[in-house]
């Protein structure tokens, strides 16, 4: 995309963003143009969560930079919440912060990065930045106090939540099987609450929601994810209707899994980014499935020792190409799956991974769609490795 000044060149967003990385860098960037909004953000160590700057948000306890925004690379300038779960680009960022429009932000980050000249017509003397040191005190987001309250509110919103298999729980049943999952039974992991609280732009508003628990590495509690419906059995109509709670670790969501189905004596893992993905892996295979939350959490995934296999019902995310400079971005679901199995092979895992054949399609959509959930159980999980990409990993030596 490029914005035209008169009869001037355009100016492209990956010009710009090019020129920031290889000059002043996003820290320099932010300060000048962000004023305190992000400092909080800036300052706190690694995956730590603040509560989000964003007018459009303000969640508690939600946002964090990606590692290695402050530097030149993939990730530069980059945040990550659960109002936006994929993402924002330094850009976004400063536009959601109220900053103007995209236009305008193209243009102030420009001008202050030195790519353009001031309103003086003078370039900006702009020093080439190292990335300053990380603060090693933790950040005053997390609190103790914060994390006992949210573990007895998170106790106390599952006691309320009714099992699947109540008829106070149809709205959440209907939901699942309109996405072709019918469990035939009960999963103790998944509950329906008929009335949850949640932050939208226009204020609180008040829906259904089907609640996961969220699992640390230990096992012990660390959220809720919440797929918040409609009366219908659909989503609800709010951006983002899938959210999960403000952690109660410190550590934040790093490493966590929502533990959807754990059966005993199994040693092969299914894992997903969503619960309908991960469902339909159990209903494929009768094993362990987990949900990984999104892409990010997904290459943090921390598998315990009693599983031996690895399956990764991946994601096929489009692909984004640059027109301007050919650059391919995008493709998150694949590129942390692949993250994922690197890093679980040399832990001594094998693993598979299984991707759909089609860009923008999940597992979720091909159980459906190509007849999978009308077979008999013992031909799912072959016919599903027909249809995929799949790829073994061996463990390393």
């Amino acid at each position: 995309m490029g914005v035209y000044k008169g009869k001037k060149k355009p100016l492209f967003f990956s010009d710009v963003e090019r020129h920031v990385q290889a000059t002043c860098g996003w820290r320099h960037v932010f300060e000048q143009l962000a004023g305190d909004a992000l400092s909080l953000a800036m300052q706190a160590p690694p995956n730590i969560h603040v509560d989000c700057p964003l007018p459009s948000h303000g969640g508690e306890d939600d946002f964090r930079m990606m590692v290695g925004w402050d530097q030149p690379g993939y990730r530069a300038g980059k945040a990550i919440c659960t109002c936006q779960p994929k993402g924002l680009d330094g850009f976004n960022i400063l536009t959601e912060l109220g900053l103007g429009t995209y236009k305008d932000v193209l243009e102030a980050v420009a001008r202050v990065s030195g790519y353009l000249p001031d309103s003086s017509g003078k370039l900006p003397v702009v020093q080439v930045k190292k990335p300053a040191p990380r603060s090693k005190i933790p950040a005053t987001s997390w609190t103790q106090e914060k994390a006992n309250f949210r573990k007895e509110l998170y106790r106390t919103l599952w006691s309320e939540a009714y099992r699947l298999d109540r008829p106070e729980a149809v709205n959440g049943v209907a939901y699942l099987e309109n996405r072709g999952i019918n469990l035939k039974g009960v999963l103790t992991s998944i509950r329906y609450h008929p009335c949850m609280q949640v932050k939208t732009k226009t204020g609180i508003q008040e829906w259904p929601a089907l609640l996961c628990r969220i699992a640390s590495p230990n096992g012990q509690g660390a959220g809720l994810h919440r797929i918040f419906l409609n009366h219908d059995g659909t989503k609800a109509p709010i951006p983002n209707p899938k959210r999960y709670t403000p952690f109660i670790p410190k550590t934040g969501y790093a490493g966590c899994a929502a533990r959807i189905v754990t059966v005993d004596d199994c040693d092969v893992l299914n894992v997903s980014e969503g619960p309908e993905n991960t469902l339909v892996a159990y209903l494929c295979t009768a094993q362990t499935a987990w949900c990984t939350l999104d892409s990010t959490r997904m290459k943090e995934l921390q598998v315990p020792r009693v599983f031996k296999t690895v399956r990764i019902w991946a994601d096929n995310d489009k692909e984004v190409v640059n027109r301007s400079t050919g650059e391919v971005t995008g493709q998150a679901g694949q590129k942390a799956a692949f993250e994922l199995a690197d890093r679980l092979v040399k832990e001594g895992f094998e693993v598979e991974i299984m991707i759909p054949p089609e860009s923008g399609v999940d597992w979720n959509d091909l159980f459906v769609s190509q007849g999978i959930r009308h077979l008999p159980f013992q031909e799912r999980l072959p016919y599903a490795r027909s249809l995929a990409e799949t790829q073994w990993f061996s463990a390393a030596a």
